[in-house]
Protein backbone atom coordinates (compact mmCIF):
# COMPACT_ATOMS: atom_id res chain seq x y z
CA UNK A 1 0.00 0.00 0.00
CA UNK A 2 2.74 2.37 0.79
CA UNK A 3 4.63 1.51 -2.58
CA UNK A 4 1.35 2.29 -4.39
CA UNK A 5 1.21 5.72 -2.76
CA UNK A 6 4.96 6.16 -3.43
CA UNK A 7 4.78 5.42 -7.27
CA UNK A 8 1.36 7.41 -7.60
CA UNK A 9 3.04 10.43 -5.98
CA UNK A 10 6.07 10.48 -8.24
CA UNK A 11 3.79 10.08 -10.90
CA UNK A 12 1.60 12.20 -10.08
CA UNK A 13 3.63 15.52 -8.70
CA UNK A 14 5.57 15.87 -11.91
CA UNK A 15 2.48 16.10 -13.95
CA UNK A 16 0.94 18.19 -10.89
CA UNK A 17 3.91 20.51 -11.60
CA UNK A 18 3.31 20.51 -15.26
CA UNK A 19 -0.01 21.35 -14.88
CA UNK A 20 0.43 24.01 -12.78
CA UNK A 21 2.96 25.79 -15.21
CA UNK A 22 1.02 25.19 -17.89
CA UNK A 23 -1.60 27.06 -16.46
CA UNK A 24 0.42 30.02 -15.29
CA UNK A 25 2.10 30.67 -18.40
CA UNK A 26 -1.43 30.39 -20.15
CA UNK A 27 -2.51 33.79 -17.29
CA UNK A 28 0.34 35.39 -18.15
CA UNK A 29 1.97 34.33 -14.06
CA UNK A 30 4.99 33.04 -13.34
CA UNK A 31 5.75 30.67 -10.81
CA UNK A 32 7.98 31.80 -7.68
CA UNK A 33 10.83 30.51 -7.71
CA UNK A 34 11.01 29.66 -11.56
CA UNK A 35 13.35 31.53 -13.68
CA UNK A 36 11.38 34.24 -15.78
CA UNK A 37 11.44 32.92 -19.52
CA UNK A 38 9.30 33.70 -22.65
CA UNK A 39 6.34 31.42 -22.87
CA UNK A 40 6.18 31.87 -26.89
CA UNK A 41 6.89 29.09 -28.95
CA UNK A 42 7.39 29.13 -32.27
CA UNK A 43 5.64 27.37 -35.84
CA UNK A 44 7.87 25.17 -37.62
CA UNK A 45 8.09 26.96 -40.96
CA UNK A 46 7.92 30.53 -41.74
CA UNK A 47 5.45 32.14 -43.25
CA UNK A 48 6.29 33.23 -46.27
CA UNK A 49 3.62 34.43 -49.63
CA UNK A 50 3.07 36.40 -52.82
CA UNK A 51 0.05 37.94 -52.51
CA UNK A 52 -0.54 41.77 -52.98
CA UNK A 53 -2.19 42.04 -49.13
CA UNK A 54 -3.73 46.02 -47.72
CA UNK A 55 -0.39 45.96 -45.97
CA UNK A 56 1.51 45.96 -49.25
CA UNK A 57 3.38 48.79 -50.17
CA UNK A 58 3.08 50.19 -53.38
CA UNK A 59 5.41 52.12 -56.14
CA UNK A 60 5.57 55.81 -55.85
CA UNK A 61 4.79 56.00 -59.67
CA UNK A 62 4.40 53.95 -62.64
CA UNK A 63 8.20 53.93 -63.88
CA UNK A 64 9.34 53.12 -60.65
CA UNK A 65 12.09 50.58 -60.21
CA UNK A 66 13.89 48.91 -56.94
CA UNK A 67 12.52 46.84 -54.03
CA UNK A 68 9.98 48.64 -51.44
CA UNK A 69 9.14 46.93 -47.44
CA UNK A 70 7.27 47.79 -44.94
CA UNK A 71 5.63 46.88 -41.53
CA UNK A 72 4.12 48.19 -37.98
CA UNK A 73 7.10 49.58 -36.34
CA UNK A 74 6.21 48.25 -33.02
CA UNK A 75 5.73 44.29 -32.67
CA UNK A 76 4.43 42.82 -29.33
CA UNK A 77 4.80 38.93 -29.03
CA UNK A 78 2.23 36.94 -27.20
CA UNK A 79 0.71 33.47 -27.01
CA UNK A 80 -1.80 34.81 -30.11
CA UNK A 81 0.77 36.73 -31.98
CA UNK A 82 4.08 34.48 -32.80
CA UNK A 83 4.98 36.70 -36.09
CA UNK A 84 7.13 39.45 -37.49
CA UNK A 85 5.49 39.94 -40.74
CA UNK A 86 7.46 42.63 -43.66
CA UNK A 87 5.45 43.43 -46.63
CA UNK A 88 6.93 43.95 -49.69
CA UNK A 89 6.81 44.45 -53.69
CA UNK A 90 9.30 44.63 -56.24
CA UNK A 91 9.50 46.24 -60.07
CA UNK A 92 13.15 45.28 -61.70
CA UNK A 93 14.13 45.83 -65.29
CA UNK A 94 15.71 42.65 -66.88
CA UNK A 95 19.17 43.70 -66.76
CA UNK A 96 18.99 44.24 -62.79
CA UNK A 97 16.64 41.11 -62.09
CA UNK A 98 18.75 38.01 -60.84
CA UNK A 99 18.95 35.05 -63.06
CA UNK A 100 18.89 33.39 -59.23
CA UNK A 101 15.41 32.78 -58.04
CA UNK A 102 17.03 32.21 -54.53
CA UNK A 103 18.27 35.71 -54.93
CA UNK A 104 15.61 37.62 -52.84
CA UNK A 105 17.47 37.64 -49.45
CA UNK A 106 16.64 39.51 -45.95
CA UNK A 107 18.68 40.86 -43.76
CA UNK A 108 18.12 42.47 -39.73
CA UNK A 109 21.05 44.09 -37.82
CA UNK A 110 20.23 44.20 -33.90
CA UNK A 111 20.46 48.21 -33.24
CA UNK A 112 21.90 46.75 -29.66
CA UNK A 113 24.32 44.63 -29.56
CA UNK A 114 25.36 44.65 -33.77
CA UNK A 115 24.52 40.94 -34.42
CA UNK A 116 23.56 40.09 -38.18
CA UNK A 117 21.30 37.63 -39.65
CA UNK A 118 20.30 37.02 -42.68
CA UNK A 119 18.72 34.34 -44.81
CA UNK A 120 16.74 33.87 -48.41
CA UNK A 121 13.08 35.32 -48.01
CA UNK A 122 11.40 32.67 -49.43
CA UNK A 123 10.23 29.58 -48.24
CA UNK A 124 11.96 26.50 -49.70
CA UNK A 125 9.55 23.42 -51.11
CA UNK A 126 10.79 20.41 -49.12
CA UNK A 127 10.69 17.95 -52.02
CA UNK A 128 10.56 20.43 -55.25
CA UNK A 129 9.48 18.67 -58.32
CA UNK A 130 10.52 20.99 -61.45
CA UNK A 131 8.96 20.26 -64.73
CA UNK A 132 12.42 20.02 -67.63
CA UNK A 133 12.63 23.75 -68.90
CA UNK A 134 12.26 23.64 -73.06
CA UNK A 135 15.82 24.76 -73.86
CA UNK A 136 18.43 26.15 -72.67
CA UNK A 137 18.42 28.18 -69.75
CA UNK A 138 17.38 32.34 -69.78
CA UNK A 139 20.14 34.48 -70.29
CA UNK A 140 21.06 38.09 -69.20
CA UNK A 141 20.43 39.45 -73.25
CA UNK A 142 17.08 36.96 -72.85
CA UNK A 143 15.53 39.03 -70.07
CA UNK A 144 16.92 42.26 -70.46
CA UNK A 145 13.96 44.70 -72.17
CA UNK A 146 11.49 42.37 -69.74
CA UNK A 147 10.42 43.80 -66.38
CA UNK A 148 9.81 41.54 -63.16
CA UNK A 149 7.28 42.37 -60.31
CA UNK A 150 6.02 41.02 -57.40
CA UNK A 151 4.54 40.90 -54.02
CA UNK A 152 5.93 39.03 -51.11
CA UNK A 153 4.82 38.86 -47.34
CA UNK A 154 7.02 37.33 -44.98
CA UNK A 155 7.61 36.21 -41.12
CA UNK A 156 11.51 37.58 -40.16
CA UNK A 157 11.38 35.80 -36.61
CA UNK A 158 11.31 32.28 -37.99
CA UNK A 159 12.91 33.28 -41.89
CA UNK A 160 15.85 34.71 -40.07
CA UNK A 161 15.83 32.47 -36.68
CA UNK A 162 15.53 35.33 -34.87
CA UNK A 163 15.72 34.82 -30.83
CA UNK A 164 12.20 35.66 -28.81
CA UNK A 165 12.75 38.62 -26.79
CA UNK A 166 12.92 42.03 -26.88
CA UNK A 167 15.04 44.22 -29.33
CA UNK A 168 15.34 46.57 -31.75
CA UNK A 169 15.83 45.84 -35.58
CA UNK A 170 17.75 47.15 -38.96
CA UNK A 171 15.64 45.08 -41.59
CA UNK A 172 16.39 45.26 -45.59
CA UNK A 173 15.62 42.78 -48.68
CA UNK A 174 18.25 42.66 -51.07
CA UNK A 175 17.19 40.88 -54.57
CA UNK A 176 20.70 40.67 -56.49
CA UNK A 177 22.64 43.87 -56.28
CA UNK A 178 19.37 45.93 -55.64
CA UNK A 179 18.65 47.01 -52.00
CA UNK A 180 15.00 47.46 -50.46
CA UNK A 181 14.25 50.73 -47.91
CA UNK A 182 15.52 49.88 -44.16
CA UNK A 183 12.58 49.74 -41.68
CA UNK A 184 13.18 49.35 -38.23
CA UNK A 185 11.47 47.48 -35.91
CA UNK A 186 11.02 47.01 -32.03
CA UNK A 187 9.93 43.79 -31.05
CA UNK A 188 8.61 43.04 -27.23
CA UNK A 189 7.68 40.48 -25.40
CA UNK A 190 4.10 40.37 -23.30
Amino acid sequence: MIQENLIQTNILKPALILLILLISSLSGCTVQGEPEQSNITMIAKPFFDTKKVPESPEPPFPSWTGILIQSEMSHLLSMKKREVVINGYYRLNGSEYPLNDDDLRIHAVNTANRMTYESGAGQKDDSPVEPDEPGPPLSRDDIRDMVFSGYFNTDILLTLKLPVGAAKYRVWVAMGPVKSNEILLEISVK
